[in-house]
């Protein structure tokens, strides 16, 4: 692989010659060549368009409101719909795989130990209305995540997610060969 981590690939002459003038201005010897973007050392990437929440995993949790998390532009739309549809519950394998192949819940899903997943807000509010000992927190989840309550301003502690499988971004492939700086020794 050819030492191109000074800059990123381009399609612009003018951008490359720019990066080129500044690594010369830096002290190294470079020079400006063409290459496949999937053989530079930083990329151009895409982020994958994946919207299937069974790819993500529980990252964080904070308190913040519902129209904070909808006003947030550093997250994405999808992680806002995660954020406010979805809550992170533990429990078996097996019952984690059951619920991910037919949307039902069982005990096993809520063990509060065991592997971590994403169980749908509603689905959640249904199961613990049929439970005995989840009556106490109908109401609560019920009033945090409803969008009306956006309006209020009312702070909630939400889970928040990452992708689980890598890095949620793609190399970019490209036709034809794009400019990059290349460092000598």
């Amino acid at each position: 692989m050819k030492n191109t981590h000074w800059s990123k690939p381009t399609r612009n002459i003018f951008k490359a010659i720019q990066q080129l003038r500044a690594a010369i201005a830096a002290g190294y010897r470079a020079k400006l060549i063409r290459a496949r973007n999937e053989d530079c050392w930083h990329p151009i990437r895409n982020k994958k368009a994946d919207t299937d929440f069974r790819n993500y995993e529980f990252q964080i949790g904070l308190t913040k409101s519902y129209q904070g998390i909808i006003d947030d532009p550093d997250m994405s739309d999808f992680e806002k719909h995660l954020s406010t549809n979805y809550i992170t519950r533990y429990g078996t394998p097996e019952a984690v795989e059951h619920y991910y192949s037919t949307g039902e819940l069982t005990a096993d899903n809520d063990k509060g130990i065991g592997r971590s997943h994403l169980v749908h807000i509603q689905d959640y509010i249904d199961y613990l209305k049929d439970s005995r000992s989840g009556h106490q927190w109908v109401n609560h989840f019920s009033r945090q995540y409803n969008p009306a309550n956006a309006y209020t301003g009312e702070v909630h502690w939400f889970d928040f997610y990452r992708y689980k499988h890598g890095s949620p971004y793609a190399v970019k492939k490209f036709r034809t060969k794009l400019w990059v700086v290349q460092l000598h020794p």
